[in-house]
């Protein structure tokens, strides 16, 4: 007797089971892949001594007094790589394994991961993963750091939560002298890896 029209070969049978069970796995690690990424920790910048002599030169040009009795001028621009300004900030705060700073086209990105201390009223114990973006130009371009976004575990946190801070010229409100651009400062500019901050005369 001739097998039945509707009984599908043996092979046949088990093809679908197992493409649906790839297409599963696929799926499974896909999304434990973002999930790791999206929780991954952050690693301190440590400088190379080649490195950080090179940073002290630079800083260090700004005010720099020439040997020659002619009186000129110190250099009017500092500029540091994304990779120095995150050693930077671990030298001077031991910061560098929870705090990462990104520098996007006239933008700076921080991404946080911190221990939250066991004494704290709520979520004692627990990992504060945030990030925030930064605007470094305000509408007419001048220099600025404006708050863009603040996302906490996820969630990006409305302007009431944060005191209507998303849009304020964080640092000229408090250290410009004219109330609107950052004093001192003629331009700062920020593209994929590196900032430039050119000083005013």
């Amino acid at each position: 007797m001739s097998d039945s029209p509707n009984k599908l070969p043996r092979t046949r049978r088990w093809r679908a089971p197992i493409i649906i069970l790839a297409v599963l796995g696929l799926g499974v690690a896909v999304a434990g892949a973002a999930i790791w990424w999206a929780n991954r920790p952050i690693q301190a910048t440590i400088l190379t001594a080649p490195e950080k002599a090179a940073v002290e030169q630079k800083l260090a040009a700004v005010e720099q007094e020439p040997s020659d009795p002619e009186y000129v001028p110190g250099g009017k621009e500092i500029i540091l790589t994304e990779r120095e300004l995150n050693g930077l900030l671990h030298e001077n705060t031991n910061m560098g394994d929870q705090l990462k700073l990104e520098l996007a086209r006239d933008a700076v990105h921080a991404r946080l991961s911190a221990d939250i201390p066991e004494d704290f009223p709520i979520m004692a114990g627990k990992k504060l993963k945030g990030k925030a973006r930064f605007v470094v130009k305000s509408e007419t371009g001048a220099p600025a750091l404006i708050l863009d976004d603040l996302t906490i575990w996820g969630i990006s946190l409305p302007n009431a939560w944060l005191g209507e801070l998303k849009g304020q010229n964080l640092l000229g409100n408090v250290i410009s002298s004219d109330g609107g651009s950052l004093a001192g400062v003629e331009d700062i500019s920020v593209s994929n890896g590196q900032l430039v901050i050119k000083l005013a005369e």
